[in-house]
């Protein structure tokens, strides 16, 4: 039994380290599907640690998206 493997370009993988899909930008698949195996013990702490992992590549994307314009002063608006 195995789930789709991540940071492994298509078709092998579906998504980026960050568990960011490759087909569609802005999309993250955060959770157990994104584990390479099924786990013999307890996966909480793995599935914690990938998920703090993702919202900082969230974070990351959304600040540099919606960062404001940089305004040279004296220029036309």
């Amino acid at each position: 039994m195995r789930s789709p493997a991540s940071a492994r370009p298509p078709p092998v993988g579906h998504a980026t380290w960050a568990q960011r899909c490759w087909d569609h930008p802005g999309l993250y698949a955060v959770g157990c599907g994104s584990m390479p195996s099924v786990a013999t013990s307890n996966p909480t702490l793995t599935m914690a640690a990938l998920a703090l992992r993702s919202a900082g590549a969230v974070a990351r994307e959304l600040d540099a998206r919606d960062r404001p314009a940089d305004l040279v002063p004296g220029a036309a608006l």
